[in-house]
This record gives structure tokens, C-alpha cells and sequence, in this order.
């Protein structure tokens, strides 16, 4: 299910923003679970940890932090479009990147 969900996201920004799906890098997040879940499912001497589990959570906060601005609480959005600059932005106008409608 994440992994669907993922491909759409990065076949959205790869239509839209080249700019916000070369941040994004997606294709590293996407691969993380499947690697470990992989790994795990099969049986081997690879024994997970919590500090595998704790890099993949960082990556995903990293990728949060280009969708989410801290200073007004709001994800980026085609609400608050710009369509004067061509940018998609959250709502207070801090975080924002190039869009293609």
C-alpha cells in the first residue's frame, strides 16, 4: 500500500515540480521498507534493530520537511496556488516550489 502510494506522489511531482521530486527523492524512501521487509521475511542471519528502523524514520521526517511548513502549521497546497508565480505553497507563502497545473 505505501509503495502505491508513494509511486503516486513521485509520478505527480515529476509532472509538476521537478524541482520539489528532486528534493523529495522519493525512489530512497520508497525502497527502504521493501528492503527491510525483505530481508526480514526471509530467513536469514539479518537480525533488524531499532536503529534500522530509527534511520528509516529520519528519512521520512526529512521528506516531511519539504511538504510541511513549521512557521504556519500547514502542508504545501494547490489551495494556496500562486498563480502569479507558478508556485504551489502552504499558507503562509514560506514554503513553496515551482507547479505545473
Amino acid at each position: 500500500m505505501a509503495s502505491e502510494l508513494l509511486d503516486t506522489v513521485q509520478s505527480k511531482l515529476s509532472k509538476a515540480s521537478k524541482e520539489l521530486k528532486d528534493l523529495a527523492d522519493i525512489p530512497k524512501i520508497k525502497g527502504m521498507p521493501m528492503l527491510l521487509g525483505n530481508i526480514t521475511s526471509h530467513d536469514n542471519e539479518f537480525q533488524e534493530s531499532i536503529e534500522d528502523l530509527e534511520v528509516m524514520w529520519e528519512d521520512v521526517k526529512n521528506l516531511i520537511h519539504y511538504f510541511f511548513c513549521s512557521d504556519c502549521n500547514k502542508f504545501i497546497s494547490t489551495k494556496y496556488y500562486d498563480s502569479v508565480e507558478k508556485k504551489i505553497r502552504c499558507r503562509c507563502g514560506k514554503l513553496k516550489y515551482e507547479w505545473k497545473i
